[in-house]
């Protein structure tokens, strides 16, 4: 039985549709509570020592093909694959708590954290004084008061590198 693409288009629509506005905020949260927020936070303390820390971000770039067009070329990634770039936040058990992947591979991933509501509501927390957290990211992002990234120039057997570990 063949099936039209058109039709495939369709329907592939409304359920990854479906799926986002009915299982992603079910399945897909960042901790909103302070309980939740604690909770999350004494984990990251319990298994790697860290306190204060609601969860690890990074991107990663997924394939597409064919690329849209005729913005084709802003899903080509530094590697010269056609991606997009989908940033994740997860939680000490690496259960994603948010995902944005609404950006095309060649978008650096400092760009899609500025752009972000998680960026947003990290801020919020930090000014408003509702508690003091953080969340761990990797050299793709600048240092910021509740985004804890790698020291570059950690000495050999310093805490710093203890840290970067």
């Amino acid at each position: 039985m063949a099936v039209a693409q058109t039709t495939v288009s369709k329907y592939l629509a409304q359920v990854t549709g479906a799926i986002v506005r009915i299982l992603m905020p079910k399945w897909i949260s960042f901790p909103e509570v302070e309980r939740a927020r604690k909770n999350v936070a004494t984990g990251f303390l319990a298994k790697h020592g860290l306190p204060d820390i609601l969860g690890a971000i990074d991107c990663t770039h997924v394939d597409i093909f064919p690329p849209p067009f005729p913005t084709g070329v802003q899903y080509k990634n530094r590697k010269g694959r056609t991606t997009i770039n989908v940033q994740l936040v997860v939680d000490v058990e690496c259960r994603i708590i948010n995902i944005n992947a609404q950006y095309p591979g060649r978008v650096h991933d400092q760009f899609i954290f500025n752009n972000s509501k998680v960026k947003l509501e990290m801020k919020r927390l930090y000014e408003s004084r509702i508690g003091q957290y953080y969340l761990l990211g990797d050299s793709g992002y600048a240092l910021e008061p509740w985004l804890m990234t790698p020291d570059l120039e950690a000495a050999p057997n310093s805490s710093a590198e203890k840290y970067n570990k």
